[in-house]
Order: structure tokens, then C-alpha cells, then sequence
């Protein structure tokens, strides 16, 4: 007999295209220097930096 699990609806969350994420104190004092240093906003400076390491990530199979 399979097991059946019903699925359930995804609550939608409040905060809609914004999600709260942790960092270490060595990187959110790397964030502020650059928000700083910028002008830019901590959650500006953080996107931008994600964004960029995402477009530039490669991946391999062991773990350098």
C-alpha cells in the first residue's frame, strides 16, 4: 500500500519579495563597511554582491 500524503497550501508571506537571512558578524561588518563606504543601503550592498557571486558561481565536484 503507498503512502499518501495530502499536500497543503502554501501560506503566502506578508513580507511578499523579501526574505530575512543570517550572517555572521565578520560579514555583516564587511556589508556595513561597503554600505558605508557606498552610500548604498546594507540590504542594497548585500543583493548586489549575492547576485553577482551568483552569476559568477561554478561548480565542481569536490570541494576545493
Amino acid at each position: 500500500m503507498p503512502l499518501i500524503m495530502q499536500r497543503k497550501q502554501r501560506v503566502q508571506k506578508a513580507n511578499k519579495g523579501l526574505m530575512v537571512i543570517k550572517v555572521s558578524e565578520e560579514v555583516y561588518d564587511k556589508l556595513q563597511e561597503v554600505a558605508d563606504e557606498t552610500g548604498r543601503s546594507i540590504r542594497n550592498v548585500a543583493d548586489k554582491m549575492i547576485r553577482y557571486a551568483y552569476d559568477e558561481i561554478q561548480y565542481s565536484a569536490d570541494e576545493e
